[in-house]
């Protein structure tokens, strides 16, 4: 299992009560809108999510894929590895 980042786009014009689910639905399935480093705890870009639970990216792609179509339909997915990673003018949560 690796590390993955997923970056969802809700179609159309989605609200932020519809983001508020999507954040949750994501966490209920290991995606979290924060990541620990070495260096602390930072907040992740908007719809931008990490988790390390799952055995490839088709199968994390897969569902997140479902969790982003049941709050809002033909909604868009892309999804990466990332043992190596750099993040800039992120918050620090901790």
């Amino acid at each position: 299992m690796g590390l993955y980042f997923a970056r969802v786009q809700l179609n159309g014009n989605p609200t932020a009560e519809q983001y508020q689910t999507l954040h949750k639905r994501m966490s209920d399935i290991g995606f979290e809108t924060k990541i620990q480093t070495a260096n602390g705890i930072w907040e992740l870009p908007h719809a931008t999510y990490a988790a390390n639970n799952y055995l490839n990216a088709n199968v994390a792609s897969n569902a997140v894929k479902k969790v982003a179509d049941s709050v809002v339909p033909n909604s868009h997915v892309l999804i990466t590895s990332g043992a190596e990673f750099q993040g800039d003018g992120l918050k620090k949560l901790q």
